[in-house]
């Protein structure tokens, strides 16, 4: 099954039902739906859909016997009524005015005249010796246009296009009337000659072919060669339909042309423009679209008809209002498609009628010796205190070199910090003199000179070297822009945590430093710590060192170093300072003691003095007493290093030392805040013989126990009183009760 049939055959399918196809399509369409079971299936709904349709309409029928009636009606009139021979003669008269006029109109309206046809300027046709019209050997046997297929609504006439000349083998063929009845009718072999090539040439004529070229060349001059094209390009009769054009980077100009002609011209016009230039490629073709364009006509006529037949339904208006409808939303899509296949036909007949040519067109190279030019880019980095100052005195230095500023800039930012950007160019043998000016404006951090060769357009070595101008891209920052190269971290301790913040910020203000970020914490009063970001000028590290150490010390401290770069300085240097309190720093050293006294209590307190003495602090305290009379207290000091070996020789003189076990640690380091931790373990000495084993405490033991057991029997007596003795009373009045009542009855 071809699928190109079957497409073709959807299309046609409800023109088939309604009766509006050729004999032709007929045939091809009930071979194929022979073929097909799904075109067979829609051919069977559209004719149910026809059926239902006309039994809808039903009603509005005329009677059976109608015809018959009205025929017999009319033969029974014309029988009765005679005319009269004068009628008779008149109406034969009538009969041959009329036929005369008839062959009068048909000679002079609708045989072609003598004029000359307008053929897109070539010369006209000529009548040969057998009475044919017969064209130039110049004009081509291409079909073209008798008159617009399109109607002035814009819709396309079929009828117009059936009346198109046909043009072949250079000749042109008009109807005659007295080509059928001057003639001689009797078929003979040349007759049937002419009506074979008749016939082929008729079916080359209904051809449609599409032309379309392409070229390239190279041209002189891109603008030039465009008035040229549009010369030539009106001379055959075209027009041009779009100019695109592109500027080099070497300052040519490239671009293409898109021209319209007649088919029979585009040779012509071909051959025309090759005289541009040098032609580098050219290619010309055809495709031919007969197909779908005869697809499209069909599929045109069928929905025309379908639209006919919507519309007879819609004026007849019987049947349902639902059913009427039905038809004109039937109606609507129909004439959507109508539309739809009329500008597919419009846009294929423009493609055959006029020929497409795209022109490519590219200018050639100079073939002259090429230049040099030779341009110098001067890129500074200045430091300077006073940036406006410098960027005023530096437009002041390229005024006076004549030169020209193209940018520049002055912003200033927080914290005092100043950016100038100064972008210009002066002329070549001014840039050194100009260059050693901008030099004093500050300190040169950065200096880069780039000389840079561009050769022009051209073919050959290079004959000449130009000097342009030279390009300065300066920067103006003081040092607040510029991040420090080394960076300090710092770990301090301070008795008081916010005294310290507060006295390292004023010492930073005094140091012309610049505080980057800084916070007091002090949710946690046990634990308040403090943190300052800050850059000082490298002159003034030693004086925030003294402050550093006058507030409380430096626990720890390290630097970091990066590589040289443009936008690092080492003039200052940038602190991160961690402020901890002192009491958070761990023990250095760390001593474990136990001692035996005589008197616990007096030792914690003498232990307690002694902190005070030595200004520690008492981490932690605690006194417990046992049964056997043994007293144990254990007390935390944290004292300065420095004092700690006096302070453990006292504490040992104090009593008999049992246990004593001393560690150093070594990663904190040695200082005013280094401290020592004392844990002290004080006790009294053992007894001979323990307070809860000697003669009195038994004494007291066995007086307690006795004590107890009387106790118990006090206990028991009132519990025989309380609960014993109601209960013995209730008994025995219920047994002298029951008793006398059972001697009554005696």
């Amino acid at each position: 099954m071809n699928r190109s049939d079957h497409e073709w055959t959807q299309d046609q399918l409800a023109a088939h039902v309604a009766d509006g196809l050729s004999a032709e399509e007929r045939v091809r369409i009930e071979r194929h739906l022979a073929e097909c079971s799904i075109c067979r299936s829609e051919a069977e709904e559209l004719r149910e859909f026809d059926r239902s349709v006309g039994e809808l309409f039903a009603p509005a029928r005329a009677k059976v016997g109608l015809e018959e009636r009205v025929l017999a009606r009319l033969r029974s009139v014309s029988a009765s009524k005679k005319r009269p021979l004068i009628l008779k003669a008149g109406l034969g008269i009538a009969a041959a005015l009329t036929l005369g006029l008839i062959g009068y109109l048909f000679e002079h309206q609708f045989v072609p005249r003598e004029e000359p046809l307008v053929m897109d300027g070539r010369r006209e046709p000529t009548r040969t010796a057998g009475g044919e019209r017969s064209i130039g050997a110049d004009h081509p046997s291409a079909m073209t246009w008798a008159s617009d297929p399109f109607d002035q609504n814009g819709k396309l006439e079929l009828a117009s296009v059936d009346r198109t000349d046909r043009r072949w083998n250079g000749t042109h063929t008009h109807f005659r009337p007295s080509d059928v009845f001057g003639k001689s009718t009797t078929p003979d072999a040349q007759s049937f000659r002419q009506s074979e090539e008749f016939k082929k040439s008729d079916q080359e004529s209904d051809r449609k072919i599409v032309r379309t070229g392409t070229m390239e060349i190279e041209i002189d001059s891109f603008d030039s060669s465009v008035e040229r094209i549009a010369k030539i390009v009106a001379e055959e009769n075209g027009k041009i339909a779009t100019v695109n054009s592109t500027k080099l980077a070497n300052g040519k100009t490239k671009g293409t042309m898109v021209v319209r002609v007649a088919p029979e011209r585009l040779g012509t016009l071909v051959l025309k423009l090759r005289g541009l230039g040098d032609l580098k490629s050219q290619s010309i073709g055809s495709e031919d679209i007969t197909k779908q364009y005869t697809d499209f006509e069909s599929r045109l006529r069928a929905a025309r008809t379908m639209e006919e037949r919507l519309l007879r339904i819609i004026k007849e208006g019987k049947g349902d209002i639902k059913d009427l409808l039905q038809a004109e939303k039937e109606l609507g899509e129909w004439r959507t498609k109508i539309e739809a296949l009329e500008g597919e036909i419009r846009y294929f007949a423009n493609l055959v009628a006029q020929s497409t040519l795209t022109i490519s067109l590219f200018e050639r190279e100079i073939l002259s010796p090429p230049g040099v030019i030779e341009s110098e880019q001067v890129q500074m980095g200045v430091e300077s205190e006073d940036v406006e100052k410098a960027h005023r005195a530096g437009l002041e230095a390229i005024a006076e070199a004549k030169g020209r500023v193209t940018k520049s800039e002055l912003k200033r930012h927080a914290a005092g910090q100043l950016a100038a950007v100064l972008e210009f160019e002066v002329a070549p043998e001014a840039a050194g003199p100009l260059r050693d000016r901008l030099k004093q404006l500050g300190t040169v951090s950065r200096l880069e000179v780039t000389l840079v060769q561009r050769s022009e357009p051209g073919s050959g070595r290079p004959t000449s070297v130009k000097r342009a101008d030279t390009r300065f891209f300066l920067s103006l920052y003081n040092l607040a822009n510029i991040a420090p190269r080394e960076t300090v971290s710092i770990q301090l301790v301070a008795r008081d945590v916010a005294d310290g913040y507060r006295a390292l910020r004023e010492a930073v203000e005094k140091a012309r430093g610049r505080v980057n970020g800084a916070q007091l914490n002090e949710t946690d009063r046990l634990n308040t710590t403090a943190t300052i970001d800050f850059e000082i000028p490298r002159d003034q590290e030693a004086g925030i060192l003294a402050a550093m150490n006058a507030i409380g010390g430096v626990v720890s401290r390290s630097s970091s170093r990066i590589p040289p770069s443009e936008n690092t300085v080492d003039s200052k240097i940038r602190v991160l300072t961690a402020v901890m309190d002192a009491g958070k720093v761990p023990p250095r050293e760390t001593l474990s003691m136990e001692i035996e006294v005589a008197e616990v209590e007096k030792a914690i307190a003498i232990l307690r003095s002694l902190s005070d003495e030595f200004k520690g602090r008492v981490v932690d305290s605690h006194l417990s007493r046992e049964k056997n009379g043994r007293v144990t207290g254990k007390i935390v000091l944290d004292l300065p290093l420095s004092s700690s070996a006096v302070a453990a020789d006292r504490i040992a003189a104090m009593g008999s030392v049992r246990v004593a076990e001393a560690a150093k640690n070594v990663s904190v380091p040695d200082g005013t805040f280094a401290v020592a931790r004392l844990t002290l373990t004080v006790s009294n000495s053992e007894r001979i013989v323990p307070s809860d084993a000697g003669f009195w405490f038994q004494m007291k033991k066995g007086l307690a126990t006795s004590f107890v057991a009387a106790t118990w029997s006090v206990n028991l007596i009132v519990i025989g009183i309380c609960v014993v003795l109601p209960w013995a009373l209730v008994l025995w009045g219920g047994t002298k009760i029951y008793r006398r009542f059972r001697k009554k009855p005696a």
